[in-house]
């Protein structure tokens, strides 16, 4: 027998289906809990605790692609699911398919493929043990057998092969035309 339960502490006024057990056990209401978004997504954005999308990340939500995900809307979705979204990028205007969660963790810092792509390829990176310039975060990981720079270009982790990098600044670069 499924019994639909509501939560005294809960501020939407959320109903959802719950096994007794379950209920013994502490279950909570899923918008609450910030596992499922709200119905009311429009009156909980007014609230503490909003959990959709549009709501907590409005600039990621505005590369919705509304095609591809039809029917669902940033609003019916949390900024904590693994559901595999389309988007169109900003820069670009392509299509690409991540994970909403991938896209929002981090502050959102993730890039479409092809813009990460056209980073690795173009932007000039520096050790900083070594003061080495290279062109590419590519040429970096090709000469240096680094992996996972780009994930220390992000603040995802701390070094890679041992060494810490940065982007380069236009001095670097600067500096090392005229060392030559």
């Amino acid at each position: 027998m499924i019994y639909l339960e509501s939560d005294s502490t809960n501020p939407y006024e959320n109903e959802w289906e719950k096994e007794p057990a379950q209920l013994r056990q502490g279950a909570r209401c899923p918008v609450c809990a910030r596992k499922k978004a709200s119905k009311n997504h429009h009156l909980t954005r007014l609230q503490n605790g909003a959990n959709s999308l549009d709501a907590t990340f409005p600039e990621i939500a505005k590369e919705w692609d509304y095609e591809y995900n039809f029917p669902l809307t940033p609003a019916d979705v949390t900024h904590a699911t693994g559901y595999q979204a389309g988007w169109i990028c900003p820069k670009r205007g392509k299509h690409f398919v991540s994970p909403v969660n991938r896209r929002t963790r981090n502050g959102g810092r993730t890039f479409c493929p092809q813009c990460r792509s056209h980073t690795l390829t173009t932007k000039a990176v520096v050790c900083i043990e070594t003061n080495t310039v290279y062109a590419s975060i590519k040429e970096a990981k090709e000469k240096t057998g680094s992996k996972g720079i780009s994930s220390c270009l992000t603040g995802r982790q701390h070094t890679a092969g041992g060494y810490h990098w940065r982007y380069a600044t236009q001095d670097d670069i600067n500096k090392t035309v005229q060392g030559f």
